[in-house]
């Protein structure tokens, strides 16, 4: 896949750099739903999974091609938000966490796991 890395710098933000990103924690809506007043960057990914998650910690890689509703923002250098196309309803999203409601989101987001529970190695 061919970016002009440039262009995702200066916000165009349905530019993927990467094929997988990885999500640090469990399989769980929750960990798949941005939390209120913390995540405005969205659900946070990250490019290499000794990014996302600790020694002997766990991630999830998704895909984020192909997704309906989401797309993946960069907020720094192998950095990636998953965001809702539509700005509007994050807030709507948000609100659901901790909850027990699962959002269409969260859904989406969860669907586009390709492994789960991936583990870098112990230090």
């Amino acid at each position: 896949m061919t970016v002009r890395v440039e262009a995702a710098m200066e916000g165009e933000t349905d530019l993927m750099m990467e094929s997988q990103l990885y999500r640090n924690g469990s399989y769980m809506p929750d960990n798949f739903t941005p939390r209120p007043m913390k995540d405005a960057n969205g659900v946070s990914t990250f490019t290499t999974l000794e990014r996302a998650a600790p020694p002997g910690g766990k991630a999830q890689v998704l895909d984020p091609s192909g997704r309906v509703n989401l797309k993946a923002e960069l907020i720094d250098p192998g950095h990636y938000g998953i965001v809702p196309k539509d700005a509007s309803r994050m807030t709507e999203w948000m609100s659901t966490r901790g909850t027990g409601v699962v959002h269409e989101f969260t859904v989406e987001l969860m669907n586009a796991v390709t492994r789960k529970n991936v583990r870098p190695p112990k230090q």
